[in-house]
């Protein structure tokens, strides 16, 4: 199968668990996916991050079209104030090139840093979502920040099919949240961890 990885919002100058958690993942997969070919999305911000992958047999680091500036300055304005629907609308035709190539070269399309972007895939989309902190604990966050939360969760809740959970309570509180995704649509797969750092 082909596996299309998603890091067009990896932001390599970020630390943070996020990070960690997409090359944990990724250098996982390169040791026990050989059965599978799996091709890493990047843009041309962050190509350079996933370099190691690129001469690993079952892997492709791909550099995808960007759109002209106008049109991802709109997309970020948007994460502001734009209705959902105006935001999607922009996000989808900015990045409608890139999504035609994912979809040419991959059978699936995982996103490992929490939301789904853009929203128009014709093929099946997964996502990790790691948590809601957003709804939780709103004042750890700024203004501009609970703007692009709310419009990036609520988006990628509704276009996403399948979404990957870390265990069972973050799987409900989820549900809790947003009543419209089904529990079907979860997969409970643990973080795991590289062994070899703690026997090794």
């Amino acid at each position: 199968m082909r596996f299309g990885i998603n890091c067009i919002q990896f932001n390599p100058t970020y630390r943070g668990g996020i990070n960690t958690y997409t090359f944990g993942l990724l250098e996982g997969l390169a040791r026990v996916g050989a059965q599978h070919s799996f091709q890493i999305y990047a843009t041309p911000k962050n190509y350079d991050a996933f370099a190691r992958f690129q001469n690993l047999p079952n892997f492709q680091v791909i550099k995808l079209p960007v759109s002209p500036i106008f049109l991802r300055g709109l997309v970020a304005a948007g994460w502001f104030g734009f209705p959902f629907p105006l935001h999607r609308t922009i996000a989808n035709l900015t990045w409608r090139k890139a999504v035609a190539l994912q979809e040419s070269l991959s059978d699936l399309i995982y996103t490992p840093t929490t939301n789904l972007f853009p929203y128009c895939y014709k093929i099946p989309t997964l996502i990790s979502m790691h948590d809601i902190q957003y709804l939780h604990f709103p004042h750890f966050f700024s203004f501009r920040e609970m703007q692009t939360q709310r419009i990036a969760f609520g988006l990628s809740v509704r276009h996403v099919n399948f979404i990957q959970s870390s265990c069972e309570f973050i799987k409900q509180d989820i549900l809790q949240h947003f009543p419209h995704l089904t529990p079907h649509q979860f997969i409970i797969i643990r973080d795991g961890i590289d062994t070899t750092i703690w026997t090794g």
